[in-house]
């Protein structure tokens, strides 16, 4: 457990994807919580399908490309950001072309 804890004190401070601002995590108090990021797991997906039988075949959706995309409460707001959050990543860009977006993982 203390190697857990040391490594995450060394990582960097993680950042919005869109305003570059160090985010923080959710504070709890005993009546409520402020958030301090949202985090999005998604990306570009595509069908797919898995033989489990001879007549038994399981039909998913695969993950492509996948992406990590971290907003800061104020961003949270933007429209683009909900797209984003809405779609699952399936728009967002990579932030090598845009500028601006979440980063690829």
């Amino acid at each position: 457990m203390p190697q857990a804890l040391a490594r995450a004190a060394a990582d960097p401070p993680e950042r919005c994807g869109w305003c570059g601002r160090t985010v923080e995590g959710t504070r709890h108090a005993r009546t409520d919580a402020v958030v301090g990021h949202y985090r999005l797991h998604g990306g570009p997906t595509e069908d797919a399908a898995i033989a489990l039988g001879d007549d038994v075949t399981l039909v998913y959706r695969r993950l492509v490309r996948p992406v990590v995309a971290v907003a800061c409460a104020e961003c949270w707001n933007l429209p683009e950001v909900r797209t984003a959050w809405e779609t699952w990543g399936e728009d967002l860009a990579p932030r090598e072309r845009t500028g601006r977006g979440p980063r690829p993982s």
